[in-house]
């Protein structure tokens, strides 16, 4: 019945938007672009029977296991597309010129849904330590090409979770090394804030295509914050 349920919604979508739009508003459809939604509402519904499958059948670990996967595997093609020109399927993996959305709409909801499988990551004790780093890694990477704000922020408030979390965890000798530590390390953090910003912002901005709209919300919170991303895009345009 669901399989049915797309199949109607799926002609639906597709005959309104390139028949009765079109020759209505007298606008031309393009081909490739109607083909490229139908590939990520066809994928979009392709998690949904599979989340609904696993979960049905208490398969929560496989579930798990292979979302985080996924996000991966999705992270390695954003990586490899700054090596390889994909062509015509960077419509497919981008949202506008340069901001990296994997196979969403939005790079905010794939920034949001790759900071899911960095937790699920992080938190798999079954993974060994050098490769889970090295996933993790990757999956930062690619919400750093997403650049979203959203995700940049979100990003530090993970961070700052799992940290506390495992920190709480800890024995409590250990909590109190760490709680008398944390003055040094925010002092070597303010006099070292110059070389911070340059690691995570200037640094990443001269790999990563328009990764200053993310770089902005580093050095200057307040205009990243109120600064429109539309506005920002525009006078970086205007600078080069």
């Amino acid at each position: 019945m669901s399989i049915l349920f797309f199949i109607i919604l799926l002609i639906t979508t597709t005959t309104t938007s390139a028949i009765f739009m079109g020759s209505k508003y007298n606008v031309v459809i393009e081909l490739n672009k109607i083909i490229t939604e139908i590939i990520k509402l066809i994928t979009l519904f392709g998690y949904l029977i599979i989340g609904y499958s696993l979960v049905k059948n208490e398969e929560y670990k496989l579930l798990f296991k292979s979302y985080s996967y996924f996000t991966i595997l999705i992270s390695v093609i954003g990586i490899m597309t700054l090596f390889v020109n994909v062509g015509s399927y960077r419509s497919i993996l981008f949202f506008g010129t340069n901001r990296f959305g994997g196979l969403m709409n939005d790079p905010n909801y794939f920034s949001i849904l790759q900071l899911l499988g960095l937790s699920i990551i992080v938190n798999d004790d079954n993974i060994k330590t050098p490769r889970k780093s090295i996933y993790i890694l990757l999956i930062i990477f690619s919400i750093m090409m997403s650049n979203s704000k959203t995700g940049f922020l979100a990003l530090i408030i993970l961070g700052v979770i799992l940290i506390t979390n495992r920190v709480i965890k800890l024995e409590k000798h250990k909590r109190v090394y760490i709680m008398l530590s944390l003055p040094v390390i925010f002092l070597l953090g303010y006099v070292f804030r110059s070389e911070i910003v340059y690691l995570i912002a200037d640094l990443p901005a001269k790999y990563i295509p328009g990764y200053e709209r993310v770089a902005v919300l580093i050095k200057d919170f307040q205009e990243g914050v109120t600064g429109g991303g539309g506005l920002l895009e525009t006078k970086l345009l205007v600078m080069h």
